[in-house]
Parts: structure tokens; sequence; C-alpha cells
């Protein structure tokens, strides 16, 4: 019997400068840690995230996958649009004009576009990047969708992940002390920057903007949090791994 967990955390929109902002996605980033899997089997853990057409006409979307190539051998990955489960040895939906468009009516949300993760033999990370774009255009990409999982291991695979697959995000932010009590200082001034506290469940409990280099942190129950910096379009530009005590 496969085990399923359902994962949902950041919730960001992405904006295409092309064409406006015509998709969005519940999520733009999510990361994932299951303890104790027995590996022996073949459990498959599922990321969901959420697409809307915010436009007043159909689209047909293309999305492409890019599977950091040091995953775990043995691990499978399986996209699920609303059409078909894709085996891992597709790489998008849409292949030389042929496939089966993603296909989205005026204004509509499709609530399930997921990753399955099989996680078999061996413990480790493995980051995914999921591209979206039109399918008449697929060289303008509208959103991108990160999902980083790792599976029996307390290792902290940021530095593993961003160096495994091309990510918008930088483990350049530096906080201190930490772990910390009530205030955490940065290491170069926030330019009135939106700076966010998110909890490991994905919850955001704090938004700012911050001009300098201080936040101040003592209202957060403790525990482990992410810290992170968003640009002026909304995309995390920065990240760092925050611990209240």
């Amino acid at each position: 019997m496969k085990n399923f967990a359902l994962f949902t955390l950041i919730s960001l929109f992405v904006v295409n400068h092309n064409f406006g902002q015509m998709i969005a996605l519940s999520h733009d980033t999510i990361y994932s840690q299951e303890l104790n899997v027995d590996l022996g089997l073949n459990n498959g853990f599922i990321v969901v995230v959420g697409v809307t057409n915010l436009t007043d006409e159909t689209i047909d979307l293309k999305w492409t996958r890019s599977v950091a190539e040091h995953c775990p051998e043995p691990w499978l990955t399986y996209i699920s649009d609303n059409n078909i489960s894709h085996t891992p040895n597709v790489s998008t939906n849409i292949m030389h004009n042929s496939g089966l468009a993603f296909q989205l009516a005026p204004n509509e949300t499709y609530d399930d576009f997921s990753i399955t993760y099989f996680i078999q033999e061996v413990p480790g990370c493995c980051p995914v990047k999921i591209d979206f774009s039109l399918v008449d255009d697929p060289d303008n990409i509208l959103a991108t969708f990160y999902s980083f999982f790792k599976a029996n291991t307390v290792e902290d695979c940021n530095d593993f992940i961003l160096t495994s697959v091309e990510h918008p995000t930088s483990s350049s932010l530096k906080i201190f002390p930490n772990p910390t009590r009530d205030m955490i200082y940065f290491s170069e001034p926030m330019l009135d920057q939106e700076v966010s506290i998110v909890d490991m469940l994905g919850r955001t409990l704090l938004t700012t903007n911050i001009v300098g280099t201080n936040m101040d942190i003592a209202s957060l129950t403790n525990g482990a949090y992410w810290i992170v910096v968003r640009d002026d379009q909304q995309k995390t530009v920065q990240y760092a791994k925050l611990v209240k005590e």
C-alpha cells in the first residue's frame, strides 16, 4: 500500500512581463521532508500546486520538467496534469507540436497539478523544476514551480539544492545571531525589501518591508523558520533558515 503525503507551502504569484500576468501558481516553491521512510517499499509522496488562468480566454499550456542530476538514481517522479499522469521519462507534455496541452478555461483554476516522488532504496534530496509556457510560444516562461524533496536525512540540503538545479533563490542571505531569542540582524541592509517569516508547514506568519539591518522576531514561538526575501515582482530572491529559542 503506497503512502501518500500532501504538502502545501509558500503561496506566491508569478508575473510574466511579456504577456502580463496570465497565470498564477498557488505556490512557487515547496520544501518537503520525510523521515523514517521504509526505503524497501515503493512509497509515493505527492506535492501539489494549483494553476490559475487569469485571462478571459482559454489557454493551452506547455510544461517542462527538469530533475536535478544528483537526485538518487532509484527515485522516480511522475507529473500529473488535467489530462494524464506522465511517466518519469517524459520531460514535457508537448514535444515538437504534438501532445496533450494542459488546457485551462477562462479564469479556471486547476488545483491538482502534481509531482509524485516514488522513494526507493536510498535516502537523499531531489529538486524538480517545472516551467509553464504557452504551447504556441514555448520560449516565454509564464511561471516556474520548484519542488525540493528529501527523505530519511537530517542533512541541510539547501546547498545541494541550489547547486543541483537552476533556481532564482540565493543562499547568500546571512542572519545573526542564529539561533536567537528576539532580534535578528542582516549582514547587508534591507532597502525597503519585503521580508516574510514562514514556518516549516509553509504558513506565512509575518510579512513586512524592512529598511535597515534588523528585524524583531520576539513574537515567534520557539522553533525553526524560513526567512524569505522577495523582490518587487514577488519572486523569492534570498532565504535563510532561522532557529528561535
